[in-house]
């Protein structure tokens, strides 16, 4: 369980007072760099999740529903 942080509603607070997270470009990038894994996107991570939790006995529908698809059809392209 993540700490609750005094002052703000969010459990990603932003950078600046009484706002929320917005995106991890920054972030993500010092990832890859430290990691030497300059050409790996995020996008790409989905495609590794989807494909480990079909051979993990993980359904389309519930592969889908953890990143939000609404159909499963474009889970199933995510799954290989």
């Amino acid at each position: 369980m993540l700490p609750r942080i005094r002052g703000t509603p969010y459990v990603f607070p932003g950078s600046k007072e009484a706002e929320h997270f917005v995106g991890l470009p920054k972030i993500w990038a010092r990832i890859r760099k430290e990691a030497g894994l300059e050409d790996v996107r995020v996008h790409n991570l989905w495609h590794s999740f989807a494909s480990v939790g079909a051979l993990g006995g993980d359904t389309l529908l519930m592969n889908g529903k953890l990143p939000g698809h609404q159909n499963t059809e474009t889970t199933a392209r995510y799954t290989h």
